[in-house]
């Protein structure tokens, strides 16, 4: 588990390019993966074909992980998938994940996706000041039964408190399946 961890226009490394823009064509941008109080800001990612930012845990080792205490702010998006995905992967629990003055402007999937598949519990995700356009599915929430854990018993997850304040949306585009 990552904790205490921020990336920013001066991480520098093999990721990012020197001003802070990255582009990748075939993975997601970002993966926090069962991740803890982590902070991305200042970021433009562009000319991605998967998930901008995808935010997930698994069934890693036989055990939950969770994911909670996350910011990302202050960034630029566009991709031919999500720009903003908790999910798919979500084994264990999301807690305290906000987004905050980000700029979207193309997502050929989700803008905005937040999904439990695996039996995790997704609270307290706030959306603030958020500006999307070119998306083919601009807000998009889902609870799915796919329990991807190997372990008997596990529930279907759950999806609540999560907020939408001062979201733009225009210039909705045709998707990956040819519609809004």
């Amino acid at each position: 588990t990552l904790k205490d961890i921020v990336i920013g226009r001066t991480c520098g490394g093999t990721a990012l390019k020197p001003d802070g823009n990255m582009e990748l064509r075939t993975r997601d941008s970002v993966s926090l993966v069962s991740c803890h109080r982590v902070h991305v800001t200042g970021c433009h990612f562009t000319g991605n074909g998967d998930d901008t930012i995808g935010i997930k845990n698994h069934y890693a080792l036989n055990r939950k992980w969770s994911c909670k205490d996350i910011l990302l702010e202050d960034r630029v998006f566009e991709t031919g998938c999500n720009a903003l995905q908790l999910g798919s992967e979500t084994a264990g629990d999301f807690t305290n994940i906000a987004f905050r003055n980000i700029t979207i402007r193309r997502a050929m999937r989700a803008a905005l996706g937040v999904t439990s598949n695996d039996g995790g519990h997704m609270r307290d995700v706030r959306f603030k000041d958020i500006r999307i356009a070119g998306a083919a599915t601009p807000i998009f929430l889902a609870v799915t039964d796919c329990l991807r854990t190997g372990k008997p018993g596990v529930t279907v997850g759950s999806i609540s408190g999560v907020t939408f304040k001062n979201i733009e949306i225009r210039d909705g585009r045709s998707g990956w399946h040819g519609r809004p």
